[in-house]
């Protein structure tokens, strides 16, 4: 299948963690540009998607897209609505910058499962029986959907992925897709990753 536009949803308002997740250091630079990095071989084109406050900062040599305005207060949705009508014939790896334990091989799992039926695909937690909504391949076919479901203020991504039937993949290990939302989760992750690097 053709390779997808990577997606780095970095708009949040990280009110738990009362500072900017996507500029958090786990790994020697800040979490977004690890994942842009990350993503980049994977991907066609890869984007961080962003506020415009945070557009402003956004360092050389990284493309961004800031969400559009009429999709404001929607959450993670405005982030694809805003990409999906920008490039309507790309289908879209979407992954959050909270994520500071996934790995490429994480990310090569969820590419694999793609096929031409499921509308999208997306790392499912079996024990809680969720999808992970911001770890992702949302197929380009899903995007009349995702704007329906916008026109009936229904900003739920969890609930576009239940109302399509998404592809359930189950992760190698659930604990590399955790997400990282208060400072003293931060620390421990931090913690960690300094002992997996040791070993």
């Amino acid at each position: 299948m053709e390779q997808p536009i990577g997606l780095i949803v970095c708009g949040g308002q990280s009110t738990r963690m009362g500072k900017d997740k996507s500029l958090l250091d786990y790994h020697g630079l800040a979490q977004r540009y690890y994942l842009y990095d990350l993503l980049q071989p994977l991907c066609k084109k890869v984007f961080l998607s962003c506020n415009s406050e945070q557009a402003g900062g956004i360092d050389a040599g990284h493309a961004f897209i800031v969400d559009d305005e009429k999709y404001k207060n929607t959450g993670p949705m405005a982030a694809l609505l805003t990409v999906f009508e920008q490039y309507p014939n790309d289908s879209l790896f979407v992954i959050a910058c909270d994520h500071p334990f996934i790995r490429k091989e994480d990310l090569l799992q969820l590419l694999d499962s793609r096929d031409n039926i499921a509308d999208a695909v997306c790392f499912f937690n079996e024990s809680a029986k969720v999808y992970e909504p911001l770890l992702a391949v949302y197929e380009k076919k899903i995007a009349a959907t995702v704007l329906e479901n916008f026109n009936l203020r229904q900003y739920s991504l969890q609930a576009v992925l239940i109302q399509v039937n998404a592809c359930k993949v189950c992760p190698q290990e659930m604990q590399r897709i955790r997400s990282i939302d208060t400072m003293s989760d931060h620390l421990s992750a931090l913690e960690e990753i300094k002992r997996e690097t040791a070993e």
